[in-house]
């Protein structure tokens, strides 16, 4: 919860939309509004939105080819160890359920594309002029404020992605435990049968190092860089302390169980600010209905909450075509 609304940022913006509108005082609310307008009339702030999700989608190809490589890797290992060990049960117990992973994924990213793609349109063709309307609103008028108010209804209640943001948004959780679960379960055995299986895992290994390399240089810029190199510091320390000759191919599932679960988060991130522009047209009927019942909304606030919502709504537009750009681009 905020205390202060003195520094607005994309996340604040979003948050603080959400909240009651009597929950600061207003001199604060509308100090904040005209803050954050100016801040996303800034061509450096709205590239940066830009950027974020551009970045989301060169996250998404990067850990897409990483899993595709670590499956073929996985069944081509399989095909050889279990011909010098017919009985290892390596295919059934580790091969298939990553391929498994695999393809739920790629329905997800597949899924996420298209959301990204018709959210962008709704943004425009929808969103953006119902905010222009509201904006032309005679707070005064009573059947004027009735009018806009039953527009905003009717848009909050008709358009939904499907599945909805917070069903997509548990997709990606889903998959991200079954990662953990594999990366913990393969770790195990490598415990057990590393000095066995040693050369072969070194070898996968070998292309996960030069995969993770590849990864990091899709953060270059990206509020997420210090996570992963601090993870990537945590990561290098655990594996000195690892006895000689112990493979670490669960190190390399590890680096990809860390891309996956960022972009999870940018992908939940995504779907949540869709759900959130959306909560936004919600606050402006509230607004419109105390408006028509009590007449008590200020036309300044209610002005400026407009200009910051069209002004939050222009760089999530761009954002989400140059994520849809991206993810159509990759080889």
């Amino acid at each position: 919860m905020f205390t202060s609304l003195t520094a607005p940022t994309y996340d604040s913006v979003v948050q603080t939309m959400l909240q009651s509108w009597e929950e600061f005082p207003q001199h604060e609310r509308i100090d904040f509004y005209q803050k954050a307008a100016k801040a996303f009339a800034d061509d450096q702030t709205q590239k940066k939105a830009k950027d974020i999700l551009s970045e989301m989608g060169s996250r998404v190809v990067a850990a897409d080819k990483a899993m595709r490589d670590i499956a073929g890797k996985l069944s081509k290992f399989a095909v050889e160890y279990e011909k010098q060990y017919p009985s290892s049960g390596f295919r059934k117990e580790y091969a298939e359920p990553w391929m498994g992973i695999w393809r739920y994924w790629g329905t997800a990213i597949v899924l996420s594309r298209d959301i990204a793609e018709s959210t962008a349109k709704d943004y425009k063709d929808s969103f953006l002029p119902l905010l222009e309307s509201a904006s032309k609103v005679n707070l005064d008028d009573p059947e004027n404020v009735k009018q806009m108010k039953q527009a905003l209804e009717s848009y909050s209640k008709t358009v939904s992605p499907t599945p909805v943001p917070s069903e997509f948004e548990d997709s990606f959780a889903k998959l991200k435990l079954d990662v953990t679960k594999f990366q913990k379960k393969f770790q195990n055995y490598l415990k057990v049968h590393g000095h066995t299986v040693s050369a072969e895992v070194q070898q996968l290994q070998d292309k996960l190092n030069k995969l993770d390399d590849q990864l990091e240089t899709y953060f270059m810029g990206s509020g997420y860089l210090g996570q992963v190199h601090d993870s990537k510091v945590k990561m290098d320390e655990a594996n000195k302390k690892q006895p000689p000759g112990l493979p670490h191919m669960y190190t390399g599932l590890d680096s990809v169980d860390r891309e996956l679960y960022m972009v999870q988060e940018t992908l939940a991130c995504l779907t949540q600010t869709w759900s959130d522009m959306r909560s936004t047209s919600i606050q402006f009927i509230y607004m419109l209905g105390k408006a028509e019942k009590y007449r008590k909304v200020d036309e300044e606030e209610f002005k400026l909450a407009l200009e910051l919502a069209k002004g939050m709504a222009q760089p999530l537009i761009d954002g989400l075509l140059e994520y849809v750009r991206v993810f159509d681009e990759a080889p």
